[in-house]
């Protein structure tokens, strides 16, 4: 039977607060290999070290985003063991069902390089204690998501944008942190893509040299659309089901300072999706993301790297999606800590978005893009994704 092996681990903190530079930021000491998929808030650095980085507001005349000065005071810090949960429990179906179908041979088609979107989300705090850590600092999470829909609405991880779901999905992982995750509400996201004539690495460039490509300033601002409730989801589904929809509302703050178009109107370039079939396991798969480790300066740029791998299995859940593939547990040798939220992609087409990454192993999930539209179509947004 197969299992579900969540990996849950956040950065857990603790110590006092260090100001350096522009950036307030958090040196901390990891166990290595850094066993991250996510890092809202953080940058694994090749010594094992992370920096949580609180960026400050700019002005019209900054840079965007400036280098914080580094700093020789190592705050100690454990990265949560977090007990696994079994999808599905006893007596549910573990097999993929019916519906969707295994999808036939289906002909390739080109993923839309500006589909693939890098993520600042800026959050807000309602702690006078930490209003005092932060003092003029912005609280930015790093993440990754995919334009699905020409009108821009944005495919990413609910745990980048929903702090109290995210303490009680991720219970193990944010003990030590609820000063934060009790007291900030997101706010919005700045959203950046490859510049125009720009091409995402192919399968044989990753497995090579695996090239990082820079999304140079943020161009669009984002607000939240679509925070999934639970509905008829068990808790066990509902705690798992790692997704949320943005919606491009805006220019980014100073996007004239660096683009002569900050028009955010649409059409937007956009990724069709797949949800009424399935690949088969074993075939093929390549995503595309942000992650941390790609920023050296950081937070200063965004840069973008691949991963590729192959379907390993397929997990239903216990109730809402008993009948339904809810999650896909894949192999990857490169994927990193940032990338949450990052499309991938099966011919072209994106299937699932991912979130979380099996401890000390290459096996990562990713929620089934037939799930996601299952919680989309009942809540009245199907339309929302787009299959062409």
């Amino acid at each position: 039977m197969p299992t579900f092996r969540p990996f849950r681990a956040l950065i857990i903190l603790i110590g006092s607060v260090v100001l350096v530079g522009c950036f307030m930021f958090f040196r901390i000491n990891l166990p290595p290999p850094p066993d991250k998929t996510a890092s809202p808030v953080g940058i694994i650095q090749n010594d094992g070290t992370a920096t949580l980085a609180l960026v400050p507001e700019l002005s019209a005349n900054n840079s965007p985003t400036p280098t914080p000065t580094s700093s020789s005071a190592a705050l100690k810090t454990f990265i949560s063991k977090p007990s696994a949960k079994l999808l599905p429990t006893a007596g549910a179906t573990s097999s993929v069902s019916s519906a969707p179908q295994i999808a036939s041979e289906m002909n390739p088609i080109t993923t839309e390089p500006k589909s693939v979107v890098g993520l600042w989300c800026y959050y807000n705090s309602r702690s006078s204690q930490l209003n005092l850590m932060v003092g003029s600092q912005s609280i930015v999470f790093q993440s990754s998501g995919v334009i699905i829909n020409p009108q821009g609405y944005i495919l990413t991880a609910k745990h980048v944008v929903d702090p109290a779901w995210t303490k009680k999905a991720y219970a193990t992982s944010t003990d030590g942190l609820d000063i934060l995750y009790d007291n900030i509400d997101f706010d919005h996201c700045d959203v950046g893509n490859l510049p125009d004539g720009r091409s995402l690495p192919t399968p044989d460039d990753i497995k090579t040299f695996n090239p990082m490509l820079d999304i140079g300033a943020m161009r669009y601002r984002a607000s939240l659309y679509f925070d999934p409730p639970q509905g008829s989801m068990s808790e066990s589904e509902f705690e798992t089901a790692d997704f949320a929809i943005l919606k491009i509302t805006g220019p980014a703050d100073h996007c004239s300072t660096w683009y002569t178009d900050c028009s955010s109107s649409g059409p937007f370039p956009y990724a069709p999706v797949l949800y009424s079939s399935i690949p088969a396991v074993g075939q093929s798969l390549i995503t595309y993301g942000f992650p941390v480790e790609a920023s050296p300066d950081y937070q200063s740029k965004l840069f973008l790297k691949g991963a590729v791998g192959r379907i390993a299995e397929y997990d239903n859940g216990d109730n809402y999606f008993k009948n339904t593939p809810f999650q896909i547990q894949w192999t990857a040798d490169d994927v990193m800590g940032g990338r949450s939220g990052s499309p991938v992609f099966w011919k072209g087409y994106a299937i699932g978005v991912l979130y979380e990454k099996t401890t000390y192993s290459p096996t990562s999930t990713i929620m089934a893009m037939p799930a996601i539209y299952k919680i989309l179509s009942n809540n009245g947004l199907g339309n929302v994704l787009r299959i062409q």
